[in-house]
């Protein structure tokens, strides 16, 4: 069963707006300090944006991309994969490799699991070489099956 109000049945658009702007002065009054501080980093900021935004010319807005263009092509592999610290935050380029690797994690383990097989392949056919033992009875196991079907060229 759902039941549904209509608000503006009872309330007037006036006292809507002010019971919602007292929940947030009341909202607002709860929280702690770090998260008042928080919030009015957060707007200064916001506002320092606009603020600078609107007295920039376009020429200084361009100069500002291609500055930070020219910076970012001279990042070294350290800076763009930097991981972080105790006191830093991990750079954005280790975020996305780290979800990468997430993403792609089944392709990863296969081509490792190929890498190994490959070298563990390598690995054994030289021992087999190398082993005049071993390369005899494989090549006697070759002629037996070989007879077997009949087949008498090795």
């Amino acid at each position: 069963m759902e039941l549904t109000i209509n608000v503006s049945d009872y309330m007037s658009d006036d006292e809507i707006k002010n019971m919602v702007r007292d929940e947030i002065k009341s909202n607002i009054m709860h929280r702690t300090d770090n998260d008042i501080e928080r919030v009015l980093s957060n707007m200064s900021y916001y506002m320092a944006e606009q603020f600078i935004d609107s007295l920039l010319t376009e020429e200084q807005k361009n100069k500002i991309r291609n500055k930070t263009e020219e910076v970012i092509n001279k990042l070294s592999e350290f800076t763009v994969f930097y991981r972080g610290s105790t006191y830093e935050k991990q750079s954005t380029g280790y975020t996305i490799m780290e979800k990468a690797c997430k993403d792609f994690e089944p392709e990863i383990r296969n081509k490792v699991k190929e890498i190994i097989d490959k070298k563990a392949g390598r690995e054994i056919i030289k021992k087999i070489a190398f082993d005049d033992r071993l390369m005899d009875g494989i090549i006697d196991k070759i002629a037996d099956i070989l007879t077997e079907y009949g087949n008498h060229t090795i």
